[in-house]
């Protein structure tokens, strides 16, 4: 079958096996930029959906964890240094010392890019976490950890929270300090809840239908998880 899929900041179109499972079809690119990046940001930090300004909810000893959408999409990438920036001069206004943050941790892989990003603004370590054959998540690859090193976890969308509770479950066990958690945007709907501060950018609730209630159940389309989707 022929369709078109995105490829960087345009669309290409190729020729997959009839059997071919499509992912995000509905996809559009390229995205119109908007013509004041910086102030969009400002925009949405002023006015996040359904919360308080970030600024509002900062206070002198908050600890926070700094997470932002999916870095595999090349059209986030500038969004990223000045979002980050941003979101700093924020919480550094509401009283948070920044000081205190000695690591920055992310889930892989979304985390990653993240990760390295927010520890480079704030000046300390980055980390990531990566999954164990039993499902938990834990460092490797030589990342030094001494007890009560004080750590900001971060992570791009937050769906049930998975990635994070299992991050946040092996820094303890190592007897880290975890400061906090912050996300560009929580889709759980309110359900995804951490035992320390989270902050999330924006709130994002999705459609969720029961199967009498779904077109694809009716139409006996198969239920599909994104992680195991081969092409």
């Amino acid at each position: 079958m022929q369709t078109k899929l995105v490829a960087g900041t345009r669309t290409i179109t190729v020729e997959l096996p009839d059997d071919s499972v499509l992912v995000q079809q509905d996809m559009t690119a390229p995205i119109e930029p908007v013509a004041d990046l910086e102030q969009a940001i400002r925009d949405v930090l002023d006015a996040p959906l359904e919360s308080p300004p970030l600024r509002a909810l900062a206070r002198p000893g908050l600890r926070v964890t700094i997470a932002f959408d999916d870095p595999t999409v090349p059209c986030y990438a500038p969004v990223w240094h000045q979002a980050i920036n941003a979101v700093v001069a924020d919480l550094t206004a509401g009283g948070v010392a920044l000081s205190d943050i000695e690591l920055v941790c992310g889930p892989a892989v979304g985390g990653i890019v993240l990760a390295y990003e927010t520890a480079r603004h704030l000046g300390c370590r980055a980390a990531f976490t990566e999954k164990e054959p039993g499902g938990t998540m834990a460092l490797k690859r030589g990342f030094r950890l001494e007890p009560g090193t004080r750590v900001l976890v971060v992570e791009d969308v937050i769906t049930t929270g998975g990635s994070v509770k299992k991050t946040l479950h092996h820094l303890r066990q190592r007897d880290a300090n975890v400061v906090g958690v912050a996300v560009l945007i929580d889709r759980s709907g309110g359900e995804a809840q951490f035992d320390c501060p989270f902050v999330p950018l924006a709130h994002l609730p999705l459609d969720s239908r029961s199967p009498d209630e779904c077109d694809l159940c009716r139409q006996g389309v198969d239920l599909v998880d994104p992680d195991d989707i081969v092409l």
